[in-house]
């Protein structure tokens, strides 16, 4: 299967969301998957990616130069909608709502990874997001999060799913 994973995180980075999303990658490529991973890039540090993180160049990553302006994450989706359509992936897993809710509205599959409840902009994102019929499985990070989301979104129990983050604690 082809998956187009959106991350908003910067790579690379000592962040624990960075080292998760490449991590996921390559479990993804492990299971036998097709992964193209693109993220934000971190210019401050000058470094391969995969050595960085010790991994082999065992998947695509694309790293995007996002201004650090208001709004970025429209700015950001902006960048990645043509990838969508280049690689015309199987699945779109994406761990950033605005992206997600864009995706659905293109007319990709969709997997969205939430790591908490929505606020701010996300209220009203979550709120198209989780209507849309390409939304396939909402994955979180805990049971509590699950419970929260469902009790506002009580029709999503049949496609929210709980998937603990893992991070070795040898990288901090």
């Amino acid at each position: 299967m082809k998956i187009l994973y959106i991350s908003f995180s910067k790579i690379p980075s000592q962040t624990a969301n960075s080292i998760q999303v490449m991590q996921m990658s390559k479990a993804f490529h492990e299971n036998d998957h097709e992964i193209i991973l693109i993220a934000k890039n971190n210019s401050k540090i000058n470094i391969n990616p995969f050595d960085y993180y010790g991994l082999e160049s065992s998947f695509k990553l694309i790293r995007i130069n996002v201004p650090n302006i208001k709004f970025n994450w429209i700015i950001y989706t902006l960048f990645i909608i043509p990838r969508m359509f280049y690689y015309r992936p199987n699945i779109i897993f994406s761990r950033d709502s605005f992206s997600a809710l864009i995706a659905t509205i293109l007319r990709f599959n969709v997997i969205f990874e939430a790591h908490s409840i929505a606020f701010g902009r996300d209220n009203l994102i979550y709120k198209l997001l989780f209507k849309m019929n390409r939304l396939k499985l909402i994955v979180v990070i805990s049971k509590v999060l699950k419970s929260l989301i469902l009790s506002n979104y009580p029709k999503m129990k049949k496609k929210i799913i709980v998937a603990p983050d893992a991070v070795s604690h040898s990288w901090f």
